[in-house]
């Protein structure tokens, strides 16, 4: 998982591997206490199994006052970001553009069926349909629910019974249309993100009571 952040192209072809390895073997799956064997039935425990992770749960487990200041600070995100009266600029077709070159290709293919290729030789013909459809998700601050769906493969973590689903992370495939409104928003934080911590130092007054 650290070659993730260090090495992506080390990262896709460990997952490609595992996936080959591990795509015939799985004959049966144990979720919780019930046991699934035919191709169907474990489709439909995945299903579960994903689903249930998906869902809030009680657990003992919990840092409960960790969980209340994640909620806390994430209710004051959005209560700064309603009152910022700071104009965000429009998506231009440059940062398409250059968000289209850094798009990985060569990957799987998204749940529509569509890989980074569709868009990089299609880009003539797509630009101003994508820098429209970008500004209308921004100027409405929501993006649609399809560009949320994805295609989840779960991944053996090499730990336990390989018919245990607690033993697979799940790895998905979101769709390319959001990788590229990623890309283009990344091209925009980054500058910020990678400031040297000096700057903010210097723009604090030298006495904490001023």
């Amino acid at each position: 998982m650290e070659a993730k952040s260090s090495d992506t192209a080390l990262f896709h072809k460990l997952i490609k591997k595992q996936r080959g390895q591990l795509g015939t073997c799985v004959n049966e799956l144990n979720v919780g206490d019930q046991l699934y064997k035919t191709e169907t039935e474990i489709l439909d425990g995945w299903h579960k199994h994903f689903g249930r992770l998906a869902e809030q749960s009680e657990n003992s487990l919990f840092d409960e006052k960790y969980r209340a200041q994640i909620e806390s600070e994430l209710l004051e995100i959005m209560d700064i970001c309603k009152k910022d009266s700071t104009e965000i600029q429009p998506i231009t077709e440059t940062e398409v553009k250059c968000a289209l070159k850094s798009l990985n290709t060569g990957k799987a293919a998204d749940i529509f069926g569509v890989t980074a290729e569709h868009f990089i030789y299609a880009s003539g013909a797509l630009l101003t349909i994508l820098v429209k459809l970008f500004n209308n998700i921004l100027s409405n601050g929501n993006i649609p629910d399809i560009m949320k769906q994805g295609v989840l493969t779960p991944v053996f973590k090499k730990k336990g019974s390989s018919t245990d689903s607690k033993n697979y992370r799940g790895i998905t495939v979101t769709p390319t249309i959001t990788k590229l409104l990623e890309c283009i928003i990344k091209q925009r934080i980054q500058p910020l993100l990678s400031k040297p911590k000096t700057h903010f130092n210097e723009a604090l007054p030298k006495d904490p009571l001023q």
